[in-house]
């Protein structure tokens, strides 16, 4: 059979098969994809949230809030599609979008097809409510964007936290604020405190610009340097239940005997930090990982790296590391030009190195 044939015939059974699920079903299976943690989140809510249903005059599924001693729709009961498109339709903007409220998503849908939309972020209060979304109304094609991101059931202050992970000025560009009005207002001091949070993050953000601006060079070098390798490394980690991390620090040397032991059941990942001493000590890491763009990473290898100890590299990490494993894996984090390749070339998994602490 003609390869592409062969291709179109699975793909059109790949979307029946969609097609035949429930929404719940598509929505999870989309976010298991984009956001496996938040998925994983939504398989241990047993309430019910707090949206009723009504159908709009077009038959499609429209959440409802009861609060005042009465039901308010979050879109349009006559039409919420149109709806969504006339509102933007009236807004020329480019950069990223922040959602207050995603209620069905309606008057979210539309920026997905503007092609100067860099980033989405949808900011949900409540996970239980997020999930009687899920179970009403298809919304895969938004979650499948790789544009969007979602931050639900966290309080402002986490809010804020992963808003600084995802949020990159260079990449991300400007930034407006869009309130589901009906769900802003019925969790009014919430969705405020979230503004305030974010508006205090974008401050810190910009202050560090121009450390982005002083390692930008480095980041950008190094990443070019290591996406032929990375399109060509094969290595898969095997199924990992128990976890050890190391990282260099004063109790390293007092719990060595504990790690040996512990070492049987447990998969030992150790930061390039801590990789001298348990060499030195006779303990053969699982994994390496080294997040740092800078030559000091080097120091750290110098008496020896075991080539078949698989090394996890930023996407931005020094070229010169990937020679001295043979199992190499890449990772991308917050450095604007892995992002920007990440979300437009190839994904790679993700690992939030904001910190700078690398355990």
């Amino acid at each position: 059979m003609n390869y592409r044939k062969k291709a179109a015939l699975t793909a059109g059974s790949y979307w029946k098969n969609m097609q035949d699920k429930s929404p719940f079903e598509r929505n999870l299976l989309a976010l298991s994809a984009r956001d496996p943690f938040l998925s994983g989140r939504l398989k241990q809510i047993p309430e019910k949230g707090q949206y009723s249903f009504t159908e709009s005059k077009t038959s499609l599924p429209v959440p409802m809030l009861r609060f005042d001693n009465r039901d308010y729709p979050l879109h349009s009961l006559f039409d919420p599609v149109k709806e969504g498109e006339r509102f933007s339709e009236h807004m020329d903007f480019k950069g990223t979008l922040i959602f207050l409220g995603f209620g069905g998503g309606y008057h979210i849908a539309p920026f997905i097809r503007n092609e100067n939309i860099s980033a989405i972020l949808i900011i949900e209060k409540n996970l239980a409510d997020f999930n009687d979304i899920l179970k009403n109304i298809d919304v895969s094609s938004i979650i499948l964007d790789n544009r969007v991101s979602f931050i639900v059931g966290l309080d402002p202050k986490e809010a804020s936290r992963k808003f600084q992970a995802l949020y990159l000025p260079v990449v991300s560009g400007d930034l407006k604020t869009i309130p589901l009005k009906t769900a802003v207002k019925h969790n009014e001091d919430y969705y405020d405190t979230v503004v305030d949070e974010i508006k205090d993050a974008t401050d810190h953000i910009k202050g560090d610009y121009s450390v982005q601006c002083y390692f930008g060079k480095r980041w950008y070098s190094n990443t070019l340097c290591n996406l032929s390798i990375a399109e060509k490394t094969s290595y898969t980690l095997p199924h990992i239940k128990n976890v050890m991390i190391t990282a260099a620090g004063p109790s390293l040397e007092n719990q060595t005997e504990e790690i040996r032991s512990r070492k049987k059941k447990f998969f030992l990942i150790a930061t390039d930090t801590s990789l001298p001493f348990l060499l030195q000590s006779g303990i053969r890491p699982d994994l390496v990982i080294s997040i740092d763009c800078q030559h000091i990473s080097y120091h750290h290898i110098m008496k020896g790296f075991p080539r078949d100890i698989p090394l996890l590299l930023d996407l931005a990490s020094p070229s010169y590391l990937t020679r001295v494993s043979d199992n190499l894996l890449f990772f991308t984090s917050g450095h604007p030009f892995s992002s920007y390749i990440n979300r437009y070339f190839r994904k790679f998994p993700e690992i939030d190195t904001s910190g700078g602490n690398v355990t």
